[in-house]
């Protein structure tokens, strides 16, 4: 892993990596990191971020055997029945795909969508039935296309076709460098017509209680070899998280797969410096057997 520097912080919390990411994809300890927030845009970030090897490691196998294995030993809440619904479950996918729906109708009209590239979009499943004539998903993980999706097995294939819309959806979060991904991926992909779909989930629990003493700092790193109170802790401050939107007294917000949290405003920079024109930018929610999801969407082109 590496430490980014570059974000002026107004807020800073201390944290950890998560013994999970440490375990699965660094091949090392729990390390310390920071939660920081930009005075000026408002993107909160952990400063520790994943080389691209960590990334490949981490996604290649993702849900996997090996992954749901190493993620029930540290968190005993996440069952083979939660692994295995996660980007399956027929209901989250029908809500998930009526959302992009109902936002991208909003702004564009369906049979002016031709080709749909969704990349970093698992097998395919949430790109919506009435958008795109033809629809490929590129995904660095071993997941099969559903049926009516062409497969792009390496991201520099993309370029050689002509596309109406780019879904980049639940990626940028997951991103250790979210602004080269956007400014890569448009001027790889974006023609005179295109359009870009971002989605990512919108996650700004409140840290009022939250730590920033020496004295956090010292409970984080005395619960550091002790598997059984970092797990309660975890566990603990999860279900506020869900819950409630609030990080607790005590609790940990870990280092783990989400490296970055947007606001608005952060969105919105991000694709402006990217060289796009932000059409529109919503927060909204998502209803579905697993709960309530705040996700935030944009249309740039």
């Amino acid at each position: 892993m590496y430490t980014i520097l570059e974000c002026p912080a107004c807020e800073s919390v201390p944290n950890r990596t998560s013994p999970f990411l440490a375990d699965y994809a660094v091949g090392a300890s729990v390390a310390p990191s920071r939660l920081v927030e930009c005075s000026s845009c408002g993107l909160r970030l952990f400063d520790a971020r994943l080389t691209d090897d960590e990334v490949n490691r981490l996604y290649a196998g993702y849900r996997g055997n090996r992954f749901y294995s190493c993620c029930q030993h540290h968190k005993f809440w996440h069952t083979k029945a939660v692994n295995q619904r996660i980007g399956r479950d027929p209901l989250e996918i029908s809500a998930r795909t009526r959302a992009s729906e109902r936002f991208l109708h909003r702004h564009l009209a369906p049979e002016a969508i031709g080709r749909v590239p969704d990349d970093g979009g698992d097998r395919g499943q949430f790109i919506p039935s009435s958008v795109g004539r033809e629809k490929f998903v590129f995904e660095i993980s071993d997941a099969v296309p559903v049926e009516g999706v062409r497969q792009v097995s390496a991201e520099s294939e993309l370029p050689g076709y002509c596309f109406d819309l780019v879904m980049l959806c639940h990626v940028l979060e997951h991103s250790s460098d979210p602004g080269s991904l956007v400014w890569r991926l448009k001027r790889a992909l974006a023609g005179n017509a295109t359009w870009f779909y971002i989605k990512v989930r919108f996650e700004r629990a409140s840290l009022a209680w939250a730590g920033r003493s020496r004295w956090q700092e010292r409970y984080l790193a005395w619960m550091v070899g002790r598997r059984w109170a970092w797990t309660i802790a975890d566990f603990y401050s999860t279900v506020c998280r869900f819950r409630w939107n609030v990080v607790p007294p005590l609790g940990v917000l870990k280092c783990h797969e989400h490296p970055s949290f947007f606001a608005e405003q952060s969105l919105w920079v991000l694709l402006d410096r990217s060289g796009f024109q932000v059409a529109g930018c919503q927060v909204g929610e998502i209803r579905s057997r697993s709960g309530v999801t705040s996700v935030m969407q944009a249309l740039a082109r």
